[in-house]
Order: C-alpha cells, then structure tokens, then sequence
C-alpha cells in the first residue's frame, strides 16, 4: 500500500517537502527565510493583482470584496514579517526570480498589458484564483512541520490557510461575474492552472537552490539534498495542486 501510494507524483512531492522543510525550519535562519518569503508573496504578487483589476471593477458589492481581500493578504504580509522576526535573525533578502506571478506572467504577459475588458478581469482574478489554491495546499504542507519548532507561528499560518480557503469564494464570484461565459472560464482556469503548474515547477527548482546555496542547511544535509534536487529535476513532473480538476466546488467535467 505505502509503495502503491508513493507512485502517486503528488503524495511522492508532498512527502518530499515535508521532509526537506524538517530540514530548513529546524533553524531560526530556515524560518525566517519560509516566513519572509510568505509575507513577500502575500503583500507583493497579490497586491500587483488587486491593483491590476481595481481600475476596472465598478460594481460596489464586487469592489468591496476586492478591497477586502487586498485589506487581508495585506494583513497576512504583516503577520508572516512578525512571524519571522520572532525567530531573532535578520530577515533575509529574497531574490526576485522567487517570486512566482512574475514567473507566471512572463508564461501569460497578464499584467503587461492594461484592463481594459471584462475578460481582463476575469483573467487576472483566475490567476489569483490559482495562486490562493497553491498557498492553500503549501501551507498545509508547511503548517505540521512548523509546528515542531515554532507553534506560534503555525498558529498564525494555520489561521491564514483559513482566510486562504474563504478567499477562494472572492475569486469565484468575480471571475463568473466578469466571464463571458462558463464554459470560457473553465477553460481558462485549466490553462492558468497548467501554466501556474509550470511555473511553480521553475520557482521550486530555484528555491532550493537558492536554499543550497545560501547555507540555510549543514553540510551533510546540503550534499543529500543537492543529490535529491539533480535527481527530481530530471522527473519532469508538474507540480499540480488538488484543485486540478475542479471548477467551482465540482468537478471541471461536471461543470
């Protein structure tokens, strides 16, 4: 059964992270660097999204979600910064090229264009939409082993997760809003899914590397993971999230 359910990609790369984040949280300088990194992701990438598609949204019932949701992830950025200056280190400098919407927007060029239709804010609230879904799942992952070293901190991540999961219904009430149809939707959901996939691949890859490299791991620690990366990189495996085939709460096929 165990060797069955390790075939799986996802239970395979879920056991993996838990296992290298045993090794990176163990050290005030690891938490600090995963904490910082999540504050970054929730006041910059998402903040980028919520100033892209303000301009157009001019429903208020719709407008106050947004501003809202943008009010939350703010909120959560502060958090995470809190998070990581507990640990009693400096907080690291993170290298642009770990951030994953500008990963993902150099694959869609979402945001290098104006919003100027509908459709625009459709798009850019189904990336979010795509984004919220890997925060979700990368905090559960990141939450129990936190928690080994720093309960207090996965207290604060386990209540973001929280916010995360009701943040899905933001997006889903603006995306079909602003939809020209259902079915264009979906479809569109399933390529920024398969994009988001792509890049979080990418942005995986250099965050270890960047991790390796930096001396957040001791030595020994280091050469293992540094063998494992090499040997992952060449199983060329998308990343997918368990909202994969899902539409709205259904199935995409359902739908």
């Amino acid at each position: 059964m165990i060797l069955q359910e390790l075939r799986d990609p996802h239970t395979l790369r879920q056991l993996l992270s838990r296992q290298f984040l045993g090794s990176l949280l163990a050290s005030p300088q690891g938490r600090a660097y995963v904490l910082t990194q999540a504050g970054i992701a929730e006041s910059t990438d998402e903040g980028a999204v919520f100033a892209h598609v303000s301009q157009r949204v001019e429903d208020p019932e719709l407008l106050r979600m947004v501003r809202k949701h943008a009010e939350d992830e703010e909120r959560h950025a502060q958090l995470f910064f809190g998070c990581a200056d507990r640990q009693g280190v400096p907080r690291p400098e993170i290298p642009s090229n770990l951030r994953v919407l500008e990963r993902l927007n150099g694959r869609l060029g979402i945001f290098d264009r104006r919003v100027e239709t509908d459709r625009d804010v459709m798009d850019a609230y189904l990336v979010l939409q795509v984004i919220e879904e890997r925060a979700i799942e990368q905090f559960a992952t990141i939450e129990p082993v936190l928690r080994r070293y720093d309960a207090r901190s996965a207290d604060v991540l386990q209540g973001i997760r929280e916010d995360e999961a009701r943040h899905l219904l933001y997006c889903r009430a603006i995306t079909k809003r602003y939809a020209p149809s259902e079915r264009i939707r979906i479809a569109r959901l399933r390529e920024l899914r398969e994009a988001e996939a792509a890049a979080f691949r990418d942005h995986q890859r250099s965050g270890i590397r960047h991790v390796l490299a930096s001396g957040y791991l001791p030595g020994a620690t280091a050469f293992v993971w540094r063998t494992a990366a090499d040997l992952l990189e060449r199983r060329d495996v998308l990343p997918y999230t368990r909202f994969k085939d899902e539409a709205h709460g259904e199935t995409a096929r359902a739908a």
